[in-house]
């Protein structure tokens, strides 16, 4: 189905090995609001400024048996997850850190961000590992592509509540942000209770009538990537549209150009100025 693909357009296009991060957790138990807000204190000076809780089980009931998030001898079936993202807010600190990680750094390294976020990422699981009691943590990136580590995360962020999936456009619209965000990361805390009430959906600010107009747009611009490669420009002119069409309270949330840019394009070239010395 369209509204459970993992890989869109809109995000990343590239295809990563598994990178699996666990640690164990080993205090006393806390209750779920104290974990999400530590993960909210620890990822936001990456620009991770994104955090949102709930249950699992709100998102393996809407998808698929290939997309469902289990861990094999552990019991998933209800408990705490959190999903991470981020606005702009994401590319001053990514930046700062290539300023000091340099040019040699950049070279060595051919997905930066998902390197940058899976190592913020990991380092806020290890710090909330040593003060919470429980099943080992479990992390799912939104890079990962085989079986078994797919993760609808348009789904995950609709079901969550973070934002609204508009399946017209293939776009998660946050109510502050609109379509200027990015998901990142799914952290699993099994043994750990989530939220007892899944909230009531984010409304789509866009009417069915566009939503339809929208979604035959996207049905022939994947045609036509089908049968002539993909073209990342269109894309970014229907994320620029549906901003436009949301209103200028979203306007201020827009990705600064090279960030934007490099969403669609991953081009290192774009990276590179920020490596070097002012």
């Amino acid at each position: 189905m369209h509204a459970e693909r993992t890989v869109h357009p809109h995000g990343d296009p590239r295809h990563r090995h598994d990178a699996l991060f666990a640690t164990k957790l080993d205090t006393m138990p806390r209750d779920w609001t104290q974990i999400a807000a530590d993960f909210e204190r620890l990822l936001e000076p990456s620009g991770l400024d994104l955090v949102q809780p709930l249950d699992i089980s709100w998102y393996n009931r809407a998808v698929p048996p290939a997309f469902r998030v289990h861990v094999p001898g552990v019991d998933t079936d209800s408990c705490l997850a959190i999903l991470v993202g981020n606005s702009r807010a994401f590319w001053t600190p990514f930046t700062a850190s290539l300023a000091t990680h340099g040019s040699a750094w950049l070279a060595t390294h051919a997905n930066p961000v998902d390197d940058y976020v899976a190592e913020a990422v990991g380092r806020a699981v290890s710090e909330v590992g040593d003060e919470t009691v429980g099943e080992t943590v479990h992390v799912w990136h939104s890079f990962q592509t085989s079986e078994g580590r797919l993760v609808a995360f348009q789904r995950c962020a609709h079901e969550s509540r973070l934002a609204v999936y508009n399946e017209g456009c293939g776009l998660v619209l946050h109510p502050t942000h609109g379509p200027w965000i990015a998901l990142r990361s799914l952290v699993v805390l099994p043994g750990v209770r989530g939220p007892p009430a899944q909230p009531a959906p984010v409304a789509d600010p866009l009417p069915a009538s566009l939503t339809a107009e929208l979604s035959a747009q996207t049905a022939a611009l994947m045609a036509a990537a089908a049968e002539s490669g993909y073209d990342w420009r269109p894309w970014r002119e229907m994320r620029l549209r549906v901003s436009a069409l949301m209103g200028p309270d979203v306007h201020g949330s827009a990705y600064p150009p090279d960030m934007l840019d490099y969403h669609y394009t991953h081009s290192l070239a774009l990276l590179r100025p920020y490596t070097e010395p002012e």
